[in-house]
C-alpha cells in the first residue's frame, strides 16, 4: 500500500494504517471482512494477509450491553481474576467507586468507552485495530488515549473522523 492514492472522495471518516512488521501485507487492502468498518472499502490491489503471531485487539464503535457491571464486564473476559484486581485496571480508567458496580446500561457513553478500554489494557496484543474509539470521551480521556496509542510498540489501524486527535502519529491515511 505504500505510495498508493485513495480512491475515495468522501471525507466522512479516515482509516489510518501504520507500518509493522507484524503485519504481512502484500500490496495490501481487503482487510478481514469480519471487521464490519473495513467492509465499506474496496480493494486497491491486492490482498491483506495477518502474519500468524499477530495478536488483535479489537475495539468495536459500538456495543450492547448485558444487564451487567463493569466488574463483571470485565470478569466475563477474565474470569479468574479478583474483584480487587478488576476494580484496580476499572479504576486506571477513572472507573471508581460505586461506578464500578453500575449497571453497564446505565453508565454514560463515556464511561461505557472506559470500561471497554480497561478491557483492552488487559489483552496483550501487537495490532490494535480501532473503530471511532474517541465517541464520547472527554478531552483529558483523548489526550491519555493519544498518547498511550503513541507509545504503543505494535501497529495500529484507527477509523476516525477526528483529525485533530491522531494528527502527529499516521503513517498512511485514507479518507472515503
Amino acid at each position: 500500500y505504500a505510495g498508493q492514492k485513495s480512491q475515495f472522495t468522501k471525507t466522512q471518516k479516515t482509516v489510518k494504517l501504520y507500518r509493522s512488521s507484524k503485519i504481512s501485507s502484500s500490496k495490501t487492502f481487503e482487510l478481514c471482512s469480519n471487521f464490519a468498518f473495513i467492509k465499506v472499502i474496496n480493494p486497491i490491489s491486492g490482498e491483506f494477509r495477518f502474519n500468524p503471531s499477530a495478536d488483535i485487539n479489537y475495539f468495536s464503535q459500538e456495543e450492547e450491553y448485558p444487564d451487567i457491571t463493569p466488574v463483571n464486564y470485565l470478569r466475563g473476559f477474565y474470569p479468574l481474576k479478583t474483584d480487587g484486581e478488576l476494580r484496580t485496571i476499572l479504576a486506571r480508567m477513572g472507573i471508581k467507586g460505586d461506578l464500578a458496580i453500575k449497571s453497564m446500561r446505565a453508565l454514560s457513553g463515556g464511561e461505557q468507552t472506559r470500561v471497554r478500554l480497561s478491557l483492552m489494557l488487559m489483552k496483550k496484543s501487537n495490532l490494535l485495530i480501532l473503530d471511532e474509539p474517541t465517541n464520547h470521551l472527554d478531552l483529558n480521556t483523548k489526550e491519555a488515549l493519544y498518547k498511550a496509542l503513541d507509545e504503543f510498540a505494535g501497529s495500529v489501524i484507527l477509523v476516525s473522523h477526528e483529525d485533530n486527535f491522531y494528527e502527529g502519529f499516521v503513517d498512511y491515511e485514507i479518507k472515503f
